[in-house]
């Protein structure tokens, strides 16, 4: 398999091949907020791609390829004698993404005499969403309704697809022959000589246009506004000092990769909010984001408390069955553009999770542990309220006390554990669970949120529903001991992977036992 560049900033993201080119149908192109915005950029000089010399990520935004002319005859005149000597000519070309895009394009001639030459990019924007692709990379998307516009040195391609149209809009600072295809160049290379021109890709969704972070022609100089918010956040974190080189290294290698798993919604308030994971999912996911910031609380609690206020502002109010949504529940997923493409429809926010929810009440109770401001705390009580509702009221499906969720929904996640896929929950002879499945290690998640809770309530002045609360986790201890436990014929055993809607027990050994202890 080739190898990729993948280039990210919150959620944009650029996926090429080791050149640097996109290639149509293959899976890659310019991604943001779950939308492909350029689904083609491939360069030809004089009609032939460039030859690779080396190419390497930079920064987790930024890229750097160096690129040659291959074997002659690659002269744009007529004159069939003008060959040019092969690898005469160097490009590198420069990238940064985030909101938009910027690409530099640097030629240098090292040959004897001058050169004619062509640049031409081209471009195509298909504004597929990121599952399609994800799902079916060879295939072209053609679904939506585009059209394309030329005028003097840009090019603007557009969909109309949905309630929030959108267009790609690139700009060239040099003057350019466009057409629907892409950009054209021609010029003569003297001996020596350098030619430079830039590239700049805005994306708009709706009316919002959103400009590239960056212009031309940044490395080397000063450092650019990503690379001073990595810096900000490695210097805002604890730092670690020992005789051990590796192991420092490991730390701050560490620390900068979860810093570019970092969104920033102007929603919450600019809060910087974990995502699931680079590339195809840079979006807030229930579990994902809450584990990870309360994994990330010994370094800073910026990322755990963009979590919360990112659930929060979405946790469910209503019963709706396309979504998975009830009152109080946590969501699995939010995405951009109304569309997390489960079910085969549009939908913004998905609530096919059982575990979110108690681990929201966790990772506000693990804060409030390491001395959050408890005004913070406050701000989120009545979503504390909700939560616990949920897991009393709509949690438990079939009333045995435990909490769990159907796999009878057509079309959804038919798991709602952290393995969520159709055959993830097996017996050990390979027969699939049916539900309602109660997950082992959701049940430890509950035991821990209520016992979290009485803590918060009696430190808040409210003793008899902290007495409740470690009432109702004492019960769930004793019951879930009893009905979870697997004897062997030593006398030694193990937790039950989960119940399934029988309440038989689930006997297959799964790492879901590890979340549980």
């Amino acid at each position: 398999m080739a190898e990729l560049i993948t280039v990210i900033y919150g959620s944009t993201f650029m996926i090429s091949d080791s050149s640097g080119d996109v290639v149509r149908d293959a899976g890659q192109g310019l991604f943001f907020e779950d939308s492909r915005f350029l689904s083609r950029l491939e360069l030809k000089l004089n009609g032939s791609p460039l030859r690779l010399l080396s190419s390497q990520v930079v920064d987790p935004f930024s890229a750097r390829f160096y690129l040659s002319n291959p074997e002659p005859p690659m002269d744009s005149s007529n004159e069939p004698a003008a060959a040019i000597p092969v690898d005469s000519l160097v490009m590198v070309r420069d990238r940064f993404v985030g909101d938009g895009l910027h690409e530099d394009f640097t030629i240098t001639s090292y040959g004897k005499e001058p050169v004619r030459l062509t640049l031409d990019l081209l471009l195509e924007a298909d504004f597929a969403h990121i599952f399609q692709v994800k799902m079916a990379p060879h295939l072209r998307h053609n679904g939506a309704q585009k059209y394309i516009l030329c005028e003097e040195n840009w090019v603007e391609f557009a969909s109309q697809e949905g309630d929030r149209p959108r267009r790609c809009h690139l700009s060239f600072s040099q003057t350019a022959v466009l057409s629907p295809s892409g950009a054209s160049f021609s010029f003569i290379l003297q001996p020596r000589e350098s030619w430079h021109t830039c590239l700049n890709v805005y994306t708009l969704v709706g009316e919002e246009e959103r400009p590239p972070r960056w212009g031309c022609d940044h490395f080397g100089k000063e450092k650019v506004s990503s690379s001073l918010a990595l810096q900000q956040w490695l210097n805002s974190i604890p730092r670690l000092f020992s005789d051990c080189d590796a192991l420092n290294y490991l730390y701050r290698q560490s620390a900068a990769d979860l810093a570019t798993l970092r969104i920033f919604e102007d929603e919450v308030g600019g809060l910087a909010i974990p995502a699931a994971g680079s590339p195809w999912f840079m979006a807030v996911f229930g579990r994902d984001s809450l584990i990870t910031g309360y994994q990330s609380l010994i370094l800073s609690s910026q990322m755990a408390l963009g979590a919360l206020t990112a659930l929060a502002r979405y946790q469910g109010q209503q019963t709706e069955e396309s979504s998975e949504e009830e009152p109080g529940k946590i969501p699995h997923e939010i995405r951009h553009r109304g569309f997390t493409y489960f079910g085969g429809g549009p939908r913004e926010v998905y609530y096919g999770t059982v575990d979110a929810t108690p681990l929201f009440l966790v990772l506000l109770s693990e804060m409030y542990r390491w001395g959050i401001d408890q005004r913070i705390i406050q701000e989120f009580l009545p979503q504390v309220e909700s939560a616990l509702r949920w897991i009393e009221e709509w949690g438990d499906k079939d009333g045995d006390g435990y909490v769990e969720y159907s796999t009878a929904r057509v079309g959804m996640l038919r798991n709602n554990g952290w393995k969520d896929s159709d055959d993830a929950i097996q017996f050990a002879d390979g027969k699939v669970a049916e539900g309602p499945i109660a997950l082992c290690e959701v049940q430890g998640y509950v035991y821990d949120a209520w016992l979290r809770m009485a803590e918060l309530w009696e430190d808040f002045g409210r003793p008899q529903e902290a007495a409740r609360l470690r009432a109702k986790a004492a019960s769930l201890k004793r019951r879930f001991n009893l009905d979870f436990w697997i004897s062997d014929k030593n006398g030694k055993g193990f937790f039950a992977l989960a119940l399934d809607g029988d309440k038989n027990k689930v006997d297959a050994l799964a790492s879901n036992m590890g979340h549980l202890l």
